[in-house]
């Protein structure tokens, strides 16, 4: 999946496609914080790893698109 998001970010034309990619990164970061939240309270450390690595994918992405405006 975080390939397919690159390639989407390095073959976007314009910096509306970029935003569009940024606002679904910035819903998926949401989603897996939550996710980590829910699984820290839980005392499901290796959900909470997870849920982090998941996050810094997203950030990751989140900082390609920002490079690219």
């Amino acid at each position: 999946q975080m390939m397919e998001i690159r390639e989407a970010v390095s073959e976007a034309g314009d910096s509306e496609t970029l935003k569009k990619i940024q606002s679904q990164m910035k819903r998926k970061l949401e989603t897996w914080s939550k996710a980590f939240q829910e699984a820290f309270d839980k005392r499901d450390f290796d959900g909470a790893v997870e849920a982090t690595q998941r996050m810094r994918y997203y950030e990751r992405a989140m900082e390609e698109t920002v490079k690219k405006l």
